[in-house]
């Protein structure tokens, strides 16, 4: 068999082909060669000496530029040829610019027209020629791939002016991708873009992208210019020891100099006390909000800059605190961190290692840099000490406090204000946080009063008690983190900030990131049906018109028809690998692997065979949850095809991946044959003689579905309707709304969320669960166990009997014992699964038993949402099975009495070799009531095997964080109370 070239080249008669063999010889390759792989193109006549020498310097070439540079047809010597086997991605312009990237081969390419043909096509001129022989020497390959690329939809004139472009220092804006796929996907984009708008998008993309890239290493500048050790935990400690401090001193001046421990004990902290408190975390604040701007401008302008910049900010913050306090705050604590208590330490620091318009010579760089280095910590730290004050003192009752607390609260900051100004413009106006700590009733927001008193300074209708200041302070910490400014959140009881916030989970707005996935973002809308908007002017715009179109949201509503084969590997490890295997159900699912992956897996082709049940698609992700390719598999005759397999970008895969990959699709059981379905118009009633006569006996699934589908659906379809049934899928849908991390508008109908429950992962279902427990207005952990205990399947086949005298007796309740638990059905059952109503009883028994799976898991993990709803509220069902399931699990290891190595730390309730339960009503572990129990701990995960071994090593277990309440008896008491 004759192997294929990239191209789908054939070598004529007088041509060869060897591959590289044992030991860098040339042997003949295989006819199924793995696609893409390096190979030399000769003389047929060539010797093996020759061969060898080809594949030697094939070898070399593939060092240095990898399999991609061998499809450039790279001179070896003696007429050889490097190539590459058919199948791989890419084409010939990939290859020509890869093997330019190696110093050296540009003269071993061919002639120079046929590189430059190569890469912008027939088209290209010699001033295109010009301009990219300029690139090359100046080594500016990102523009080169940029301009290949956009070879597919612009001019010779307009791509000279897209060689022009640059890119700034550290800035790669095409660090990976394919120009080819990169080319395609702009094609499709720009398609119905007249050519003339066409260079300024694209032109306007490049500078996006560039900006996008320095902001992104002005933030990575920024955190390096941090500690490398975060202290945070360190300073935090030493804070607190400062305060205690503090407080020993007040005591001591209110006490005496040695009070009594009777006296501290009814000691009551006064106003004074709060009063010096509360000034010192004002004072802090302003000082680390001061350092995180000296350290944010010491990066962008250098330490000299950025000390003459903020000098007046320094010596401002720095006469807040007194030699006094700066000698406290510096003293040494045995066993804390040697770095000041508070921030201005640092900022005297700074003002004595400087003077005004002298430079720092490099050891005064050193010693004030390693300060600056502590400006997060110390930021961090501070706005805990903020939080903690607000916290404690909005609860105060005592009426003089308060007063006292609101002649604080209502003292403006003017002299402040007027030497260093505000230092986060426009804020103030928008500040929209209520005072507090203020008069009753508390005046309105900053923002209001200043609409109501347009010609008044902010600084005469600001007060501390309007928290501009801890704004101001989040801010900096922000730009600290290489953002723009923090996300702060008014409340009642005081702002809360966020000053690292995340960027918006939007998996449909192409990002700016690199050239190849914000073309590859907007390729996937267009694919989806989205129309570019005429007369865009920049990228943004064009982005924007794709997105708002609402084609978008209707093709994203697709839910695949999952192989039933490939559907219980979904979570697994891909054998001899640490890849995680993840399948597709939906087509939103594929515009999230799409936007990372920056390719087409959710466009129309493959969306459609996927929901028709044509193909399957998987994402393999590594431990830590990055994709490393995108897979297709169809079924076939013999099995199961790998249609196709990608890395990021369409670049090829991991060659070991693809081997795992390819060898556990062998080993994947084959797609069944469709099942014929019973005849549902037909009476069921009809007699044997009636029915049409068969020339062999059905199969097992037909029989299944001829003997019980319809009785089954008639029962199910009553089981769901009942009220019960009814309020428990109502209760476990609210789940479905807490999948995605956070609150989404419930379904529209209570089945359609259990459907999704029911593809959701396991730890997307515990995830929910927890949440959902966290939720107030949630339903609670009583309802959630009760729902979880509804079963309208098992219930429907309990119920089965006889239709009719003289009828077949349906199967036995054994062989539908597969359609009760959450595991993959035998061919058998799959057809009766799929009947109506009972697909739809099955999917509400299948929910109920993953959500005992997730409160399993949470039980295991000692989830403080778990803990806090049992003490609130104990369910006897749930605390039996409980106990049961953690005792199951295993004992205290020796010396610790409280911990389980594998289990949460947990509590001996019942002595060992007990079985009488303490506590009120009285009970014994072999009662009825909590040997019934077992089927709900087994749900939990508990294991019956060994169970009393347990009781007779270590007695009954069950949380610590479940007994925080007064311990078992009270819990076990209000367990069995009339609110159960």
């Amino acid at each position: 068999m004759t192997l294929r070239l990239s191209g789908g080249v054939v070598p004529g008669p007088d041509r060869r082909i060897w591959a590289p063999g044992p030991r860098g010889r040339a042997v003949d390759p295989d006819g199924e060669a793995v696609p893409g792989s390096p190979v030399v193109l000769g003389p047929r006549s060539a010797g093996p000496e020759a061969a060898d020498r080809a594949i030697a310097e094939l070898t070399r070439l593939l060092a240095a530029g990898g399999p991609l540079a061998a499809g450039a047809g790279v001179d070896l010597g003696y007429g050889f040829h490097s190539a590459r086997a058919d199948g791989a991605a890419g084409d010939r312009r990939d290859a020509v610019l890869a093997a330019l990237m190696v110093p050296g081969l540009a003269g071993r390419l061919g002639d120079r027209r046929a590189v430059l043909v190569a890469l912008f096509g027939p088209d290209a001129t010699k001033p295109l020629g010009a301009a990219a022989q300029a690139v090359l020497d100046e080594g500016r390959w990102p523009v080169l791939r940029f301009a290949v690329a956009a070879s597919d939809v612009l001019g010779p004139e307009q791509l000279v002016r897209v060689l022009e472009l640059r890119a700034p220092d550290g800035v790669d804006p095409f660090p990976g991708g394919l120009p080819s796929v990169v080319g395609g996907q702009l094609t499709r984009v720009l398609r119905e873009v007249p050519r003339p708008r066409r260079l300024a998008l694209l032109t306007d993309l490049w500078q996006r992208v560039c900006a996008d890239g320095s902001t992104r290493l002005r933030r990575e500048r920024l955190r390096a210019s941090q500690g490398r050790q975060d202290r945070t935990a360190d300073l935090t400690a030493r804070y607190r020891r400062y305060e205690e401090e503090e407080l020993t001193l007040r005591l001591r001046l209110e006490l005496g100099p040695e009070p009594t421990v009777l006296q501290a004990a009814l000691w009551q902290p006064s106003a004074g006390y709060w009063l010096t408190r509360a000034t010192r975390v004002l004072r802090d604040a302003l000082a680390a909000t001061v350092l995180a701007r000296v350290a944010v401008a010491a990066v962008d302008r250098g330490l000299d800059a950025a000390l003459a910049g903020h000098r007046h900010e320094i010596e401002a913050a720095a006469a807040e605190l007194s030699r006094a306090e700066a000698s406290l705050s510096a003293r040494r604590s045995a066993g804390l961190t040697g770095i000041p208590a508070r921030p201005g330490s640092y900022l005297r620091d700074i003002l004595a290692r400087s003077r005004p318009g002298e430079p720092l010579d490099s050891r005064a760089a050193s010693y004030l840099g390693q300060r600056l280095a502590r400006a997060g910590d110390y930021g961090r730290v501070v706005l805990e000490a903020v939080d903690d004050l607000v916290g404690s003192l909005i609860g105060e009752d005592s009426v003089s406090l308060r007063e006292q607390l609101a002649g604080w609260a209502g003292t403006p900051l003017t002299v402040w204000r007027d030497r260093v100004g505000y230092l986060s413009p426009g804020r103030a106006e928008r500040w929209d946080q209520r005072p507090v700590l203020g008069a009753e009733p508390p005046l309105p927001a900053l923002a209001d009063r200043l609409r109501a008193a347009p010609d008044r300074p902010v600084a005469e209708v600001e007060t501390i008690g309007d928290l501009l200041w801890y704004a101001e302070l989040a801010d900096a910490l922000a730009q600290l983190n290489g953002h723009p400014h923090a996300v702060v959140s008014p409340h009642r009881h005081g702002p809360t900030a966020d000053t690292d916030p995340a960027p918006p989970d939007e998996p449909l707005v192409p990002r700016s990131q690199s050239i190849p996935l914000a073309v590859a973002g907007a390729a996937q809308l267009v694919d989806l049906g989205a129309k570019v908007p005429p007369r865009c002017r920049s990228w943004p715009e064009l982005v924007a018109g794709l997105v708002d179109d609402a084609t978008i949201a209707t093709a994203l509503t697709a839910a695949f028809a999952v192989p039933a084969p490939v559907e219980h590997f979904d979570g697994t490890v891909l054998p001899g690998t640490d890849a995680r295997i993840e399948l597709a159900r939906t087509a939103r699912q594929l515009a999230d692997w799409s936007y990372y992956m920056g390719n087409c897996i959710a466009g129309p082709h493959y969306v459609e065979d996927a929901t028709r049940g044509r193909s399957a698609l998987i994402a393999l992700r590594a431990p830590d949850g990055r994709i490393l390719v995108n897979a297709e598999l169809r079924p076939s005759a013999r099995g199961w095809r790998l249609e196709e397999i990608r890395a990021r970008f369409n670049e090829d895969p991991d060659p070991v991946l693809l081997r795992r990959t390819a060898s556990w699709l062998r080993a994947v059981a084959p797609p069944e044959r469709a099942i014929p379905q019973p005849r549902r118009a037909g009476p069921h009633h009809e007699t044997a003689s009636d029915r049409p006569a068969r020339a062999a006996r059905p199969r097992p699934a037909v029989r299944v579905l001829r003997d019980v589908g319809h009785r089954l659906d008639e029962l199910a379809a009553a089981t769901v309707a009942e009220p019960e049934t009814v309020r428990a899928v109502e209760t476990l849908a609210v789940l479905a709304t807490w999948l995605a991390g956070a609150p989404a508008a419930p379904a529209s109908d209570p089945h359609d969320a259990l459907t999704a429950l029911r593809r959701a992962t396991p730890a997307a279902v515990a995830r929910a669960c927890r949440l959902t427990l966290a939720d107030p207005a949630g339903p609670g952990l009583v309802a959630l166990w009760q729902a979880s205990g509804h079963r309208p399947l098992a219930r429907a086949v309990r119920a089965l009997a006889p239709s009719r005298p003289g009828a077949p007796a349906p199967p036995t309740l054994d062989r539908l014992a597969p359609l009760l638990v959450d595991a993959p059905l035998p061919g058998s059952l799959r057809p009766l699964a799929r009947v109506g109503q009972v697909a739809v009883a099955r999917t509400a028994d299948l929910v109920a038993l993953r959500l005992r799976a997730a409160l399993g898991t949470l039980l295991r993990q000692d989830a403080a949402e778990l803990a806090d709803a049992v003490r609130a509220r104990p369910h006897l069902g749930l605390l039996r099975a409980a106990a049961l399931a953690v005792t199951s699990w295993g004992g205290p290891p020796t010396g610790n009495p409280h911990a389980l190595p594998s289990t949460p730390d947990v509590t001996v309730v019942l002595p060992r070799r007990r079985v009488r339960v303490p506590g009120f009503p009285q009970s014994s572990l072999r009662d009825e009531g909590w040997q019934s129990g077992w089927p709900d701990a087994i749900e939990l995960d508990g294991v019956p095997d060994g169970f009393w071994d347990r009781i007779a090593a270590h007695g009954l277990l069950l949380p610590s964080s479940w007994l925080t309440d007064g311990g078992w008896v009270p819990l076990w008491s209000r367990a069995n109370g009339p609110h159960r």
